[in-house]
């Protein structure tokens, strides 16, 4: 088995864009899959440029190749109507010939790890059926099914959103159109 490596904090260009082509090896055309950006622009955003904070990148090398990655993207939480700084764990991934290596439990523990060195008050994600397992088995998640996590949206570019969904350039244009008419 090849060595891996495990690299986290400042990341120049090169590793964002090699994050990038490793988190598209998992887009299929569900709207789930489509409904956030994979780009590099979209990690420098909401891990380097954040608001709140800087996030945290974990990404694992194998000879200079990315075949995993974790974020934690710093979110102002409301608990019991209390604001705390937390964070959302996500992003998660490792490349199809390197899973079943301890790549995401490493990736996910190191994250965890990091966001209590940097004080975060709460960590929170939203896995899918395949990554719930193992972040409750090997992780030690809990699923708390009182837990509400709410996506609030408000559209400032009705067409753009619906360009996504409908990958039709004309009806968003006459739509957007519309909208913003009214």
């Amino acid at each position: 088995m090849d060595e891996i490596s495990w690299r986290a904090g400042d990341f120049d260009g090169d590793d964002i864009d090699k994050a990038s082509r490793l988190r598209k090896l998992f887009l299929d055309e569900t709207a789930d899959s489509l409904r956030r950006s994979c780009e590099p622009e979209y990690y420098r955003w909401k891990l380097f440029d954040n608001p709140l904070r800087q996030g945290v990148f974990y990404l694992a090398y194998s000879d200079g190749k990315v075949v995993g990655m974790t974020t934690i993207t710093p979110k102002r939480l409301c608990i019991g109507g209390k604001l705390i700084d937390g964070g959302e764990i996500g992003d998660t991934f490792t490349h199809p010939e390197w899973q079943r290596k301890g790549i995401f439990t490493t990736l996910v523990n190191l994250s965890r790890e990091e966001a209590i060195k940097r004080r975060l008050d709460l960590i929170y994600g939203t896995p899918n059926d395949k990554s719930l397992p193992g972040y409750e088995r090997k992780c030690d998640f809990a699923v708390i099914p009182a837990a509400r996590v709410e996506n609030l949206v408000y559209p400032l570019d009705p067409g753009q959103i619906l360009e996504t969904f409908f990958r039709f350039p004309l009806i968003p244009a006459v739509t957007g159109w519309v909208a913003s008419a009214g």
